[in-house]
């Protein structure tokens, strides 16, 4: 079985209501989904997939995905990553 995890990086909230949706698409699927704030996240290792959602601010991603993506940056060389 899969292992996705699915990231999230929300000023609002709307981000995370899209995590946990895809999420659960996935797990209809079949799919094993963790979601968690993407500042929570302390290794992306053990998973098939990572998804990362953030919104957008001034045209850059929330600074919480950034840093998840500088934090796990040698990690997510070995998984596939969608953003």
């Amino acid at each position: 079985m899969a292992r996705v995890l699915v990231a999230y990086a929300s000023k609002y909230g709307s981000v995370e209501e899209v995590a946990r949706f895809v999420a659960g698409v996935l797990r209809d699927d079949g799919v094993e989904c963790d979601v968690l704030a993407a500042h929570d996240v302390r290794h992306t290792t053990g998973y098939d997939l990572v998804v990362l959602g953030s919104g957008l601010y001034m045209a850059r991603l929330h600074r919480d995905a950034r840093r998840f993506l500088r934090r796990h940056r040698d990690e997510l060389a070995h998984v596939p990553l969608a953003v």
